[in-house]
């Protein structure tokens, strides 16, 4: 049987009074605390975030990191892409628990290396923060400090991060082939750029740098706590110690170590839910009701949309990932909206069905509020009667008026067919024609727009399928601009054409 709280923190500070434990680990002369970590023995460190070797054992700061990037192992030449040709970079998962001691090199006295280095930090996410050249003029080793030179990317709390090392003239990219990070001097530490820090790391490029041995000094860097990312969720409680995220993990045994010591208990649960968030976490809202912070609390279904549309986890939960989580996490939505039961009429047996639902996310929340209410009735019953054409591909386009009812883009005829019900009941007039053109997909099927391929500066693409279904899950691509990730998605939907 595991003791109480009170009975252990009473024996823990006995065996201190009696010197049977330290008081805390001697600092270095350089002022740094902790043993040295040594890739050597523990396996490769990876060059992403999700095969990076985790610093973590039975507590205490780390002072070094020491290992090596041998090359080899395929990705020949100096250019290309890479995403795991060989051993030309690696990240270590780190536990920084004091971001305003936080500093890592590999320049003397205390740091080496056999090479030119760079060292860059990212979130667990994968999304860049901080990056770091040479550490002076003609000095080829690397300073990376906590806070960006300009003063506009810092570390902001503790948490677990990735520290990666790697060789000139590599650099990280994101999704879209666009460098994470933009140049730095000598001397400074640079933030991400825009897209660097809202798009994950997916490669290098070159794909292979210089390579040797190193030793990086590290301040305000602790083990991850053993039990960290073992065991049931951090949100509830369990008897075994450590929970099964290693950041909030790690901050919630800062807070209190029994909880990686003893027992994961509720107040180790009551401590993750105050400062822990993700997705799964309870404070993270419902996935089916658009909120102001990024995540959602189901982390399956939070998981799966973020890999749609990675700023579901870094920017706002918005209306968009509602969609998505809609579309992916639950049965699909009649095609005929508000066609319940699926019975090709809107009628009294779908209104019993939605007053069922009341209060709730999901298909008879019509107007996507997250909330089905008053709004939706009033939906409802201005579409009653049989289901329209909408969806119907010889029905003709949704941009251009043609003779009959509805149009071939479902969600865009839907929706216009909301607004106005005669689109759906006689001619898809001009009428019909120009309110798609302006609540739908702008620039869709529009000659000028640019290739739904390629990516451009303007929203839309010139395939109206293609753009509306890119579109349709990722509504910024014809509100903003068609950038590197509606060009990811088109390529990946067979309506586009590849």
């Amino acid at each position: 049987m595991i003791p109480n709280r009170t009975l252990l923190r009473r024996l823990s500070a006995a065996m201190v009074t009696l010197g049977i434990l330290p008081t805390g680990v001697v600092a270095d002369s350089d002022g740094f605390v902790g043993p040295d970590w040594v890739e050597d023995g523990k396996g490769d460190a990876g060059n992403t975030l999700s095969t990076a070797q985790a610093v973590r054992g039975n507590g205490g700061g780390v002072n070094h990191i020491t290992g090596v990037v041998t090359g080899g192992g395929g990705g020949g030449g100096g250019g290309g892409f890479a995403r795991g040709l060989g051993d030309f970079q690696d990240i270590y998962l780190i536990f920084i628990d004091d971001p305003s001691a936080f500093q890592a090199s590999t320049a003397p006295p205390s740091g080496e290396a056999t090479f030119n280095t760079r060292l860059s930090l990212f979130r667990l996410d994968g999304t860049g923060l901080l990056f770091a050249d040479d550490a002076a003029p003609g000095v080829p080793q690397t300073t990376l400090s906590n806070t960006s030179t300009s003063g506009d990317s810092k570390i902001d709390r503790p948490g677990v991060y990735g520290l990666a090392i790697f060789g000139a003239p590599t650099v990280p990219f994101a999704l879209g082939d666009v460098a994470i990070f933009p140049p730095a001097e000598a001397g400074a530490t640079v933030g991400p750029t825009a897209i660097g820090a809202n798009r994950p790391l997916v490669g290098w490029q070159p794909a292979v740098g210089q390579t040797g041995t190193y030793r990086i000094r590290v301040g305000g860097v602790r083990l991850i706590p053993a039990k960290c990312g073992e065991n049931g969720s951090c949100f509830d409680p369990h008897p075994e110690p450590g929970c099964d995220d290693l950041d909030c993990c790690s901050r919630v045994c800062q807070v209190d170590p029994l909880c990686c010591d003893a027992e994961w208990d509720i107040q180790c649960a009551n401590i993750a839910r105050g400062i822990c968030t993700g997705c799964g976490a309870p404070q993270s809202g419902p996935c089916g009701q658009a909120h102001p912070s990024p995540f959602c609390d189901d982390e399956e279904c939070c998981d799966a949309v973020c890999a749609v549309d990675p700023f579901c986890c870094i920017d706002a939960w918005d209306a968009s990932c509602v969609k998505i989580a809609i579309q992916t996490c639950h049965p699909p939505c009649p095609e005929c909206l508000a066609d319940f039961n699926q019975d090709g009429l809107r009628d009294g047996a779908d209104l019993g069905l939605m007053l069922g639902a009341w209060g709730d996310p999901g298909c008879t929340d019509l107007n996507g509020d997250g909330l089905t209410d008053g709004a939706d009735l009033g939906l409802l019953l201005g579409v009653l009667g049989p289901c329209p054409a909408c969806g119907d591909p010889d029905s003709g386009g949704c941009l251009f008026p043609h003779p009959g009812p509805g149009c071939a883009d479902r969600s865009c005829c839907e929706t216009v067919c909301l607004v106005d019900p005669a689109c759906c009941a006689g001619d898809w007039d001009q009428s019909c024609a120009e309110q798609a053109r302006q609540i739908c997909a702008p620039g869709c099927g529009d000659a000028d727009a640019g290739p739904c391929l390629v990516e451009h500066l303007s929203p839309g693409c010139s395939d109206a399928a293609c753009c509306s279904v890119v579109c349709d899950v990722l509504p910024r691509c014809c509100e903003i601009a068609w950038d590197s990730l509606c060009v990811e998605f088109a390529s990946r939907q067979d309506v586009c054409g590849n």
